[in-house]
């Protein structure tokens, strides 16, 4: 043909070899398809899958983030085996006490409530601001309030941290003092105002996983009725006082309120609206519209509250009535519509009304 040097004579063959020189296996399937070690192929795929699943299990596909190690090799002294999860795949830091899923790549601490892993919370920032003011009469010699714009903050001063809280992070409170005596201040009113926004404070740290709104209402009944408690061991026999209380936590863009005896709040909207979420408790109701109420005459009842701090001679099993320590709780989703929240004396409450002391 055309375009072929000169003494070409046939064309070749290129791999093709005799059969004797391919033949090292008795049987022909192995012998079609053995490796160069003379190992049959499909031993040599199966030993190279069996080498990556190996080394896949071995190493996580995540690198394993810096100051964790296996919980393995956590001491005992450091990490108690009723603190451990259950399962396999977990690491723990020391230094920042949490743990990391191998599994889920997630950090997670412990829920002291459950026992069981939650995933860790990183705090998210509102798009509210606060603003807080307050004002008293000179006569208000039994009232005491707490405001604390930043939680945070003060939690970082008594070497405690709630990094993990939404923000704005504050409490709010007023506490109205009642049967004290004359002149000397409201011993109930004070113990309060000094030390339930640090019980508050103590439970949020205890707990770095999300605060849904039904653990928010536990924490707060709970510090309600300890505080109580406290306050009646060390004063019981010295003097009768008690206090009614409204706390405001504010966290993220929710707003809990808890209230005993008759502090008003009332939250307040950009159209005027006014709305108490929570009644007074009181006999009679101080709220009620029904000049007709079948309750008792205020002057002929031994106490007109239902629920109150202090108080201890009312707090006694068969006492009449029996006072109750714990709070009513309200969770409020704030919107754009919100503007405020007020709480408010009832002396003055009711003095001036509603819209006016707002």
């Amino acid at each position: 043909m055309k375009g072929f040097g000169k003494g070409w004579s046939r064309p070749q063959r290129f791999g093709v070899a005799n059969s004797e020189d391919i033949l090292t296996s008795s049987n022909p399937v192995d012998a079609q398809n053995n490796g160069y070690s003379g190992t049959p192929m499909w031993k040599l795929a199966l030993e190279r899958a069996q080498r990556e699943q190996a080394a896949a299990a071995a190493a996580p596909a995540v690198k394993i983030p810096v100051g964790f190690k296996p919980i393995e090799q956590v001491q005992e002294s450091v990490l108690p085996s009723s603190r451990r999860p259950a399962g396999t795949k977990w690491y723990y830091n020391e230094k920042r006490e949490i743990f990391w899923s191998g599994r889920d790549y997630h950090l997670y601490v412990l829920d002291p409530v459950s026992r069981q892993p939650a995933e860790f919370h990183e705090a998210v920032s509102s798009d509210f601001r606060t603003a807080v003011g307050a004002c008293f009469h000179d006569s208000a010699t039994q009232t005491r309030h707490v405001l604390v714009k930043d939680l945070v903050k003060a939690a970082q001063s008594l070497c405690t941290a709630i990094d993990h809280i939404d923000r704005p992070c504050a409490i709010y409170a007023l506490y109205e003092g009642h049967r004290a005596k004359p002149g000397v201040g409201n011993a109930c009113a004070e113990h309060c105002a000094e030390n339930l926004h640090q019980k508050v404070l103590l439970k949020l740290a205890a707990f770095r996983g999300y605060w849904d709104d039904s653990r928010l209402e536990t924490a707060l009944r709970e510090c309600f009725e300890e505080l109580d408690a406290e306050y009646i061991s060390k004063n019981a026999g010295a003097n009768v006082d008690g206090c009614c209380a409204t706390v405001c936590l504010v966290t993220g863009n929710r707003l809990v309120l808890a209230s005993v005896g008759d502090v008003a709040s009332v939250i307040v909207k950009r159209s005027g609206e006014a709305m108490c979420p929570i009644k007074a408790h009181a006999v009679p109701d101080p709220d009620a519209e029904d000049e007709d109420s079948d309750d008792a005459p205020e002057d002929l009842l031994p106490i007109k509250w239902t629920r109150s701090f202090g108080d201890p001679d009312f707090k006694n099993i068969g006492t009449l009535p029996r006072l109750s320590p714990v709070p009513e709780v309200a969770v409020v989703h704030l919107e754009p519509q919100h503007r405020g929240v007020a709480l408010v004396c009832r002396s003055l409450y009711n003095a001036i009304g509603r819209s006016v002391a707002v």
